[in-house]
């Protein structure tokens, strides 16, 4: 029997229908959603405008004959509906194991290595049978350094069959062509390679003097990867004062453009060994003027930067030919805060579930908020660190400010690093920019840059 295309999980807003085919979500209403609850078994009568009609039959999302129509997917109905924020978690970010051969500056999990057993390939594929319960179907697999895992591939695998998105981060330094040929066969969605500098004397200035030993088998595991996988290949690079310079960011887009992979940049936070390293804080600012100056070198190379991403924290840019504007997607809950606790969740090694990864040693925990102990959908609704990070007060000046809704005061770990407040607007406050004339004109679509 053929498995169903899509996934509706009802929510209080109306509800989210997951596409296996095309790997996303995507919000419907609540017409839609009660619609499609009752034709889920049997052909039933609609009443929807034609062309919504024949939309949701092009998209496969019904089948129609004559006035009646059948839903051609599930319908994940969760005992427990929240009145402000989905049911379950859209995505889950899995540290799959904590262990990797190098010692970067900028690690975030570095101070989190425990005693504790880390999960095994059973417990892997107990909580993704869970997650796809409850209608989870988006994962992001990290470390650590996940290759450092025996039984990566068959835990992917595992996740792939039941239709889930899988998104793997790597450091690449053990993606050999062996690992990369059992990639090959398991059809994942999209890798993201760590890569923060285009020379030896940058990457090492984040990765360490192990950094510079294995640069250049790294930079040869980027570009096999590339060659061989048919999916979404990216180098992510985190921005910080040691490797953001003129000529290191013209050296880091000429390897993105000669090698054809996707360029992924977001700001260092400040938490795990950046703490221990605060000469690499960008203030925000700084971070501004570094993806101007990557837009504009892309631009120069005669290339349309359409395929650089950047973030901070929960808000990302898009990059077209003419600007850099915000992106304005709608965050699908009314609380306060980044979307951690609220749409996603950080699950370690351990099976511990925490709200975001950055905040764990911020967070009250019980512990049995673990996955290898407690169901993680009520963790999700009940877990002590869950219920701390909701019941954040917020800030007047977010609350007030016209950003606000596809915001949400941002990133709590910074508030808490440089206001000492988890409940001040994030150091990397939209408003700011608007006091950076040159920077709001490029970002905000005023203007070409060149």
């Amino acid at each position: 029997m053929r498995t169903k295309r899509y996934v509706l999980r009802p929510e209080f807003f109306g509800g989210i229908l997951f596409d296996k085919e095309r790997k996303n979500y995507f919000y419907v209403d609540v017409r839609t959603t009660t619609t499609l609850q009752k034709i889920v078994d049997d052909y039933g009568k609609i009443s929807f405008p034609r062309y919504y009609l024949e939309f949701l039959r092009s998209e496969e999302i019904i089948s129609l004959t004559g006035r009646e129509a059948l839903f051609l997917g599930d319908v994940v109905n969760l005992k427990h509906r929240p009145e402000d924020f989905p049911s379950a978690p859209l995505r889950i970010h899995l540290a799959i194991t904590y262990k990797c051969p190098l010692d970067c500056a900028h690690c975030f999990v570095r101070n989190y290595r425990s005693k504790q057993m880390e999960m095994n390939t059973v417990d892997f594929k107990k909580l993704i049978d869970q997650l796809v319960e409850m209608g989870t179907y988006e994962i992001l697999v990290s470390g650590g350094e996940p290759f450092t895992r025996k039984d990566l591939c068959e835990c992917l695998d595992y996740a792939l069959v039941k239709g889930m998105i899988v998104k793997l981060f790597t450091n690449g330094l053990l993606l050999s062509e062996d690992q990369i040929r059992k990639l090959q066969g398991l059809k994942l969605n999209y890798l993201a390679i760590g890569f923060d500098g285009p020379n030896p004397i940058s990457y090492s200035s984040i990765r360490g003097e192990k950094g510079k030993a294995v640069f250049d088998k790294v930079l040869r595991n980027i570009q096999r990867a590339r060659k061989l996988l048919n999916i979404p290949v990216a180098i992510q690079f985190t921005c910080t004062k040691r490797n953001t310079d003129h000529e290191t960011l013209s050296q880091l887009v000429e390897f993105s453009v000669k090698n054809d992979v996707l360029l992924r940049v977001r700001p260092v936070n400040p938490c795990g060994n950046t703490l221990a390293n605060p000469d690499l804080l960008l203030d925000y600012q700084e971070y501004l003027s570094i993806l101007q100056l990557l837009y504009e070198l892309f631009l120069k190379r005669g290339y349309s930067p359409e395929e650089m991403k950047a973030k901070q924290g929960n808000i990302r840019f898009k990059f077209s030919r003419r600007s850099i504007k915000f992106d304005e997607s709608p965050l699908p809950y009314l609380g306060w805060g980044c979307p951690g606790g609220y749409v996603h969740a950080f699950i370690d090694p351990y099976g511990n579930m925490y709200p975001c990864g950055f905040l764990v040693s911020h967070l009250p925990r019980d512990e049995n908020d673990n996955v290898k102990i407690k169901d993680p959908l009520d963790i999700w609704l009940s877990g002590k660190g869950f219920l701390f990070k909701r019941a954040l007060s917020g800030s007047k000046t977010c609350f007030e400010c016209k950003y606000f809704v596809t915001c949400r005061g941002g990133c709590r770990v910074r508030a808490l690093h440089w206001k000492k407040d988890i409940n001040a607007p994030d150091q990397y406050c939209r408003q700011e920019l608007e006091t950076h004339k040159g920077i709001k004109r490029l970002f905000l679509g005023g203007g070409d840059c060149v």
